[in-house]
C-alpha cells in the first residue's frame, strides 16, 4: 500500500494484471544490485517520514538516487538531490555529474553551474581521470569540453574588449 501510494511506478506495477507484481502482490528486487538492505531501509524510511540522510557517504547516496530514479520515485530523487548538493566539491564534481548527467533534476543543474564557474580547476583536479571519462561517459566529456570552450570564449572576449579600451584611451 505504501509503495502504491507514493510511487506511480509501483502503482502501475501492482494495479496491472499484465505485471507479475500485479498478479502476486509481491515485488522481488533480489536481482537488482542497487536494492541492498541499506537502500531498501532508506527507501522505506523516506516513504514513511520523508527523510533521507546520506550520512556523508555520497557514493551510497548516489546509488540510492539511481535506485529511486529507476523506480520512478521523483520526490525521493529530489530529496536525495537536496542532500547531495551540500556534498559537491571540485574534487568530486565529475563523479556526481557522471551519475546524474542527462537525468535532469536539481543536483544536475547545481553541478553544471559549479562546472560553469570552475571549469579549469575541475579539469586540473581530474586530469588523471579524463581518459576514463572520455571512454565511459562521452556525453559528459562533451559537456565539460563545451563549458571549457564557453568559458575560454568569454575570457577571450573580455581581454579583447580590455585591449580595445586601452588602445582607445592611448589615442586620446
Amino acid at each position: 500500500r505504501i509503495l502504491v501510494a507514493r510511487s506511480e511506478y509501483f502503482k502501475t506495477m501492482f494495479e496491472s494484471q499484465s505485471w507479475l507484481e500485479g498478479r502476486t502482490n509481491e515485488v522481488d528486487l533480489s536481482k537488482d544490485p542497487l536494492a541492498d538492505r541499506r537502500t531498501i531501509l532508506a527507501m522505506f524510511r523516506y516513504l514513511m517520514s520523508n527523510t533521507f540522510s546520506a550520512a556523508g557517504d555520497f557514493t551510497w547516496a548516489l546509488s540510492v538516487r539511481q535506485f529511486a530514479d529507476r523506480y520512478g520515485m521523483a520526490d525521493f530523487v529530489e530529496r536525495i538531490d537536496s542532500e547531495l548538493i551540500g556534498l559537491v566539491s571540485r574534487d568530486n564534481l565529475l563523479v556526481f555529474l557522471g551519475h546524474v548527467h542527462g537525468k535532469g533534476g536539481q543536483l544536475e543543474s547545481f553541478c553544471l553551474e559549479v562546472l560553469k564557474e570552475k571549469t579549469h580547476s575541475v579539469i586540473d583536479r581530474h586530469k588523471s581521470k579524463l581518459d576514463q571519462l572520455l571512454q565511459e561517459k562521452p556525453e559528459l566529456a562533451k559537456t565539460v569540453i563545451l563549458h571549457l570552450m564557453q568559458r575560454d570564449n568569454k575570457e577571450s572576449r573580455k581581454r579583447s574588449r580590455s585591449r580595445r579600451r586601452s588602445r582607445e584611451s592611448r589615442r586620446r
